[in-house]
């Protein structure tokens, strides 16, 4: 499995697709695989060695919930830090049903 997203996202790379892939748990993606991600963009995670494996360095553990992430490119000798607006759950389910109705 893990030659074929490597492949994928290789290919994805090189035709300028967007590959997007989320893990509960940062050791789970292989270091093959990461090295053919061409960003990488973090949560909040518990310790910094789940931060040092994701975006390979510390921070994470200290990012505020709900919005807070580190972002980090390929070509970035660092990772930034970004606020992005969180939308619940009954927000996103709301919204769904307001276009589903105004589709009608």
């Amino acid at each position: 499995m893990e030659a074929k997203i490597s492949s994928l996202l290789q290919k994805c790379r090189a035709s300028g697709i967007y590959f997007i892939a989320t893990a509960q748990s940062a050791n789970r993606i292989s270091p093959t695989i990461k090295v053919n991600m061409s960003s990488r963009i973090l949560l909040r995670v518990c310790s910094e060695l789940d931060s040092l494996y994701a975006i390979d360095e510390k921070g994470g553990e200290t990012l505020i919930s709900r919005g807070d992430m580190l972002y980090k490119t390929v070509s970035m000798l660092a990772s930034k830090r970004a606020a992005v607006p969180y939308v619940s759950n009954d927000e996103i389910f709301n919204l769904v049903e307001e276009i589903a109705n105004a589709c009608k």
